[in-house]
């Protein structure tokens, strides 16, 4: 079965720190199977940034995406970005 998912709040948790991120990539890899069907959207306040490394730039700070994503996000339409399951 298909499933959309919406994760709101990635950003404040974010701000506890890059172990946060790594523990969240965990998540993600592990369930890479179960997951591989459904549509996950990360719904973000904030800017997203691509430079360097994809970030989130919020209350202020810069966060780094790249525990979680790695360098895989890519923009899909505007204000949309995408990043492959298999992170």
């Amino acid at each position: 079965m298909n499933r959309k998912i919406a994760v709101i709040g990635l950003e404040e948790v974010l701000l506890t720190g890059e172990e946060t991120a790594r523990y969240i990539r965990r998540i993600l890899v592990d369930s890479t199977s179960t997951l591989r069907t459904n549509i996950i959207q990360f719904q973000i306040n904030g800017e997203l940034i691509l430079d360097k490394e994809p970030k989130i730039r919020y209350k202020s700070k810069e966060i780094s995406l790249t525990p979680i994503f790695g360098n895989r996000i890519k923009p899909k339409t505007i204000g949309y970005f995408h990043s492959p399951p298999n992170i």
